[in-house]
């Protein structure tokens, strides 16, 4: 019976033993799905192509924004191998130093995506800023540049000798002066963008 006896609790040790293996090589496989999403979503990051034209920039920022929902999911992902790593802590896992180190690793590496994603986010705000103002000042400068050969042309016409023209150039002319009002508050705002 004492046989029988030992028998059995070497039977039981060798379940546990064997079920937290199971659990082990279960939480490694989900530590090393983590590792590898993580070095796919380091590569992506770390790209510093953030396009020429708002258009462009636009494109990237909902690119990013997709990201973030996606990083969001993942971040299940991690909550749940963390309740893992800890139920099998708890456990006195017979290789808990080596889950204490992964999950450590994995919850690092985590936070260095998260950290990577809200850097991108804040250049691809900077580069549509300064993209939208090259483009105000390249309409701006057109803008200008189209008033400034209309005025030259009025004035290489010459002397104007009716008053019915003089006062139809004193129309346009004061048209022009309108027109140059209401464009000056987006000058000075290029200006102190600048």
């Amino acid at each position: 019976m004492d046989e029988r006896q030992r028998l059995h609790t070497a039977w039981q040790q060798k379940k546990v033993h064997l079920d937290q293996l199971i659990d082990l090589h279960f939480f490694l496989r989900d530590a090393k799905q983590l590792d590898t999403l993580s070095s796919t979503q380091e590569a992506a990051l770390s790209g510093d192509n953030f396009g020429v034209s708002v258009e462009e920039v636009d494109a990237q920022m909902k690119k990013h924004n997709e990201f973030e929902k996606l990083l969001v999911t993942h971040e299940e992902k991690l909550t749940a191998l963390q309740e893992h790593g800890n139920k099998l802590l708890e456990q006195n896992h017979f290789d808990s130093s080596t889950i204490a180190r992964r999950l450590n690793e994995v919850i690092q590496r985590r936070a260095r995506i998260r950290d990577l994603c809200d850097t991108r986010r804040r250049r691809l705000e900077a580069s549509l800023l300064h993209v939208q103002f090259v483009r105000d000042v390249g309409e701006a400068e057109s803008w200008i540049g189209e008033k400034q050969k209309k005025l030259e042309a009025e004035a290489s016409k010459g002397e104007v000798s009716s008053l019915e023209d003089k006062i139809k150039k004193l129309q346009k002319h004061q048209a022009f002066q309108a027109e140059l009002a209401a464009n000056q508050s987006r000058i000075e705002e290029i200006r102190g963008n600048d």
